[in-house]
């Protein structure tokens, strides 16, 4: 236990070297219609010796934030519910034909925005959205029926608005609702892609300003993201819970990493009064995109009042 803490009864430390992520192992109920309020504070220990040569000394960079869970117990990842964008065109449309397992060619009401340039595998495939999850809910923007690498770069023909696969639709694709898995015309469809799972929404690569002092971190999340784009201060979609997560220390490595120096096996970090709270007075409003801009009140003591700034991190010496 650290006897120093920042009024609170105690708190815990990661040591040493980056060891992967370590999460909080009980999921906290989230409604992702709502803002939260995230707070942290932390404190890293400071170290003997000259570290000038080094931009941030022995600070080590620091990660803090939220992996999202469906009502099956189901960790969200970015592929779940992220889509393709060709020169900023969402590649969301609708079947334009049926589309069974077994089919090799898959028709659409406009290709505009599919991947023609891409190579990368997570940009050559597909996501459906009419997943079902245990309960029979089915999601609008949240599918886990995605695959990678169905077609090949030139697969797609925007003039006929046709994607050809590389192998026939998988059965593992099929729609749940259909005896023969067949999508009906009118299906929303989108090319895949994928990005990070986590959301680093209590601070992403954190930097204390010193070391061997207590400082509050403040940050915000809300809202489903709708834009396909893996927005990080958005909910994915189909979240009803989150658990805490910490990359502690992620830039002490063994022999160092770059720009940051190996601080040792016993250097530590300490963290206290962790919160993920429900803040009432924050606003919501949806972009052209889908994604939900957040803002939050900003109180001033002088005069009272309390007015509506953009959602962002705040950290502040204790």
């Amino acid at each position: 236990m650290d006897e120093v803490t920042p009024n609170l009864p105690a708190s815990f430390s990661f040591s040493g070297h980056h060891a992967g992520i370590a999460q909080m192992l009980e999921p906290l109920p989230i409604d992702p219609n709502r803002v939260y309020r995230l707070g942290s504070y932390l404190r890293q220990e400071g170290l003997a010796g000259d570290w000038s040569a080094w931009t941030h000394g022995a600070r080590h960079s620091q990660y803090m934030g939220l992996l999202c869970v469906d009502q099956d117990g189901l960790t969200i990842q970015a592929k779940h519910h992220m889509r393709y964008r060709q020169g900023g065109t969402d590649s969301l449309p609708t079947l334009a034909a049926p589309l069974a397992p077994g089919d090799t060619v898959v028709h659409l009401a406009d290709a505009s925005g599919w991947n023609d340039n891409s190579d990368a595998a997570y940009h050559r495939g597909l996501i459906l959205f009419g997943y079902r999850n245990s309960l029979g809910v089915t999601f609008d923007r949240y599918s886990r029926l995605v695959a990678f690498d169905l077609f090949d770069l030139g697969g797609v023909n925007k003039g006929a608005n046709t994607v050809t696969l590389n192998k026939p639709f998988p059965a593992t694709l099929g729609n749940p609702a259909d005896p023969s898995g067949i999508w009906p015309i009118g299906t929303e469809i989108a090319g895949s892609s994928n990005g990070s799972s986590y959301k680093y929404a209590f601070y992403d690569a954190l930097h204390l300003p010193e070391t061997d002092r207590w400082y509050h971190t403040l940050n915000y999340i809300g809202g489903i993201d709708r834009s396909g784009l893996n927005a990080p201060d958005n909910f994915p979609p189909g979240t009803a819970f989150a658990q805490v997560f910490w990359l502690a220390n992620h830039s002490n490595r063994p022999g160092g990493m770059s720009g940051y120096p190996d601080t040792g096996a016993a250097h530590r970090v300490w963290l206290a009064g962790i919160s993920v709270t429900p803040e009432p007075l924050a606003m919501m409003q949806p972009t052209s995109t889908g994604k939900q801009e957040i803002k939050v009140p900003k109180g001033d003591f002088a005069t009272g009042t309390i007015s509506l700034v953009p959602a962002g991190l705040h950290v502040t010496a204790e």
